[in-house]
């Protein structure tokens, strides 16, 4: 993943200075406790994905390798790069099953540096690039029993 964090304001770095003039890790807090990422370890693939949530992942990727201003599109690495990232914040979420919305969440930082294309200058560019993509790709809808 890139993601990107930008430059902290004056305050906020000459509190990060302030903070480590001690070693920090002496005040290190837990934010999760281990039986919490013991369970998500052991249970994030077992995270499934329905045909056609997995046809709107592809179909996503398939954009990137199709679109007009991109030279290099994602590959099938980043293909499964998205699928586990999609996995692992569906198990963050409670959830053992992977919906729409968190490929839409993981794609623009798992694959906007996958990617090659003409006038990207910057991370924003790239991330544009790709949650453009993301609207243009149909969002599959719930199965409604009748």
């Amino acid at each position: 993943m890139r993601i990107k964090l930008g430059y902290p304001t004056k305050e906020e770095e000459k509190l990060i200075i302030r903070n480590n003039i001690s070693n920090p890790l002496d005040k290190i807090e837990p934010v999760i406790s281990k039986d919490e990422l013991d369970y998500l370890f052991d249970n994030v693939s077992n995270v499934s994905i329905e045909e056609d949530v997995m046809d709107y992942l592809v179909n996503i990727v398939n954009e990137t390798r199709n679109k007009e201003s991109i030279t290099l599109g994602i590959s099938p690495r980043g293909s499964i790069a998205l699928f586990k990232a999609s996995q692992v914040y569906a198990a963050i979420n409670g959830r053992d099953y992977i919906l729409p919305e968190d490929i839409k969440e993981m794609a623009p930082y798992v694959l906007n540096h996958r990617i090659i294309a003409r006038g990207i200058k910057s991370v924003e560019d790239s991330i544009n690039l790709i949650n453009e993509i993301i609207e243009g790709v149909e969002v599959p809808l719930e199965k409604m029993e009748l």
